[in-house]
């Protein structure tokens, strides 16, 4: 800076570019500006106003007021091409950064603290997904690994009301401006938290050197973990009520992060295709064990079968992500299972208010359009490449009121004699330990199951066989 023979600081430093408005970038270039302007998110093609920004620059003096216009006519642009739904702007008042960074130190030996209890660390990464995160995030992709500051303390809830209305106010001061979609709960500044491990980039964060006691609890528990953090201490069994039945071993509580399951059928070469992953099963957390609750049924979309896997779990409400192609463009759809709701409200299908055929977010979530052609994945099968999704025939998404958009999911009986059922868990570094798999002989037919849907404790499947599970 000062071989450059600048001796005062701009103004502003903005970043017409992604995933900039980050407590990092602060960081870096505080000493060589009074404000800094960019989005927690990605940011749209054609990226800011420049011809509002630029009068703004030559009638006005006040960095701040200058800062709101560029954030007021970027947003502006989003509407206009209907890219504002997940748009964010901020404008970060850089002498203002101090508390900030006390909070992250904080924060970090809170965390160190906190994760040494029995089952916290899931409570730390339940709070990660569910907060605001920037970048690409699905259970299919992975995630950016950048989250909101403020919402994830919020959601961690680790200090007290107070407290919080504290990091409130201090985050307050330093965004002294923002714009986003109204459903939105950023706070206008993001952190790194690797929801999606990588060695290497957590390894390069802490050389950044930002937060030593945020440093020492990544480093403590992230890279410094044991190589298997997940044991199943029983792999597979059957309980007395006839379900499967898995156990984890304690030691596994620390690190482990969800249990779900994949229903999978074969076809006649053996080939496995997953219907599904889900959550619905019967589990003790404090015994670590799980037992499923097979009902035999699975989920369509506009009448067409659908893979999915749960990627937030609330107590009112789960988000599921499903592989979808719109347009011929291939992506993630999200949808809403309401457990406490009635039958004919349970599911929601939201629509993606700006149509896909211009859409600019690349592999993330997003929705049809009305108009739109469309093919769902019916399964997921393996390959050398992972998990490939095979897609249904093509449909055209119809005009629907509000209320008919909860009737679009919809659960319909199995029409098959056997399945199989693998419980899976997955620890904070997405790694996957596999049960043994369960063979479920179907015990009701499709006419029965439709006509009287099973009430709990009686399952539509019998076990007939377990044996050992591997994915090569």
């Amino acid at each position: 800076f000062e071989n450059a023979g600048l001796y005062a600081k701009f103004d502003i430093i903005g970043f017409d570019a992604c995933l900039m408005a980050t407590i990092e970038t602060a960081d870096y270039i505080k000493d060589f500006a009074r404000y800094l302007v960019a989005s927690e998110e990605i940011v749209p093609s054609g990226g800011w106003d420049y011809k509002a920004a630029v009068e703004s620059y030559s009638s006005k003096e006040d960095p701040t007021e200058i800062g709101k216009d560029i954030c007021d006519s970027f947003m502006a642009k989003c509407e206009k091409s209907k890219k504002a739904d997940i748009s964010t702007l901020s404008v970060i008042d850089l002498s203002g950064l101090d508390p900030i960074f006390e909070r992250l130190d904080s924060l970090g030996r809170d965390l160190s603290e906190y994760v040494g209890k029995d089952n916290a660390f899931s409570k730390v990464i339940a709070a990660a997904k569910r907060c605001e995160k920037f970048g690409y995030d699905s259970v299919f992709k992975g995630s950016s690994n950048m989250i909101d500051f403020l919402d994830f303390t919020k959601l961690l809830a680790l200090s007290d009301f107070d407290e919080f209305g504290k990091m409130y106010e201090i985050v307050e001061a330093a965004v002294v401006y923002s714009v986003t979609a109204e459903e939105r709960n950023n706070g206008g500044i993001s952190f790194f938290y690797p929801i999606d491990y990588n060695e290497k980039e957590i390894t390069e964060y802490i050389s950044l050197g930002v937060s030593e006691p945020y440093n020492a609890f990544l480093s403590t528990y992230y890279l410094n973990a044991p190589k298997q953090t997940v044991t199943f201490s029983d792999k597979g069994s059957v309980a007395e009520n006839g379900a499967f039945k898995v156990s984890l071993a304690k030691e596994s509580k620390k690190y482990l992060s969800t249990v779900t399951y994949n229903l999978i059928e074969r076809d006649g070469d053996g080939t496995e295709r997953i219907l599904y992953s889900d959550i619905d099963f019967e589990s003790d957390w404090d015994r670590l064990t799980c037992c499923s609750a097979f009902k035999g049924t699975r989920r369509l979309y506009n009448g067409h079968p659908i893979c999915y896997a749960p990627v937030r779990i609330e107590e009112t409400v789960i988000e599921y992500s499903a592989p979808i192609s719109i347009n011929g463009r291939k992506g993630n759809m999200h949808y809403h299972f309401y457990p406490n709701k009635g039958e004919e409200e349970r599911f929601y299908a939201p629509r993606n208010w700006s149509s896909m055929k211009d859409n600019w977010l690349p592999n993330e979530f997003y929705n049809p359009w009305e108009g739109d052609t469309v093919q769902v994945a019916e399964c997921l099968i393996r390959n050398e490449d992972g998990y490939i999704p095979v897609f249904g025939e093509e449909f055209e998404v119809k005009e629907l009121e509000f209320e008919e958009l909860f009737s679009e999911i919809t659960e319909v009986p199995l029409s098959g004699s056997t399945y199989y059922y693998v419980f899976v868990a997955t620890d904070i570094f997405g790694n996957t330990y596999y049960s043994d798999m369960a063979t479920l002989e179907m015990e009701y037919t499709y006419d029965e199951l439709l006509e009287h849907p099973l009430p709990d404790g009686v399952f539509a499947g019998k076990v007939t066989k377990i044996e050992p599970y591997h994915i090569d």
